[in-house]
């Protein structure tokens, strides 16, 4: 099982309360599709609705509605086919160039679709367990990881 950005806690548990349907199938298997399948995906149809409001917010040169635009495709919640996230950075690489303006921002979105949207692959997390010691989130591959991040401030 690749481990996937986007797993929340809730369907980690989900996962957990259900021993029977995990023991049915192949472990990894299994987890992929309880956690896949508790997430929806993304139509054409929402898809296109959330571009049109990008291109929008971009034409009226409003920088929090572009910012909110954009979270709505980046943040949305739902699931992102390998080709829809291939349109969708293909669009976001068209505007940046298009709207100089808002580069910076469509650029800190693409790189969210891109790599932090429901589905993909998690990048590397590296930092100290709690002893100290080195780990990275690629020492745990093919196992089911829930990952807590806090402050303390």
């Amino acid at each position: 099982m690749k481990m996937k950005a986007g797993m929340g806690c809730l369907m980690l548990v989900g996962a957990l309360a259900a021993p029977a349907a995990m023991a049915a199938s192949a472990p990894n298997a299994t987890a992929t599709a309880l956690f896949e399948s508790d997430v929806p995906a993304m139509t054409p149809e929402q898809l296109k609705e959330r571009l049109d409001k990008i291109e929008k917010a971009l034409e009226e040169d409003n920088a929090n509605t572009v910012r909110s635009a954009l979270g709505g495709v980046a943040i949305s919640g739902m699931a992102v086919s390998d080709q829809q996230v291939k349109d969708i950075a293909d669009q976001l690489k068209a505007w940046a160039a298009k709207y100089p303006k808002h580069a910076a921002v469509i650029k800190t979105n693409l790189y969210r679709i891109e790599h932090l949207t429901i589905g993909r692959e998690a990048p590397n997390i590296k930092g100290q367990d709690v002893e100290g010691n080195p780990i990275q989130l690629t020492d745990f591959r093919g196992k089911v990881v829930v990952i807590d991040f806090f402050g303390d401030w």
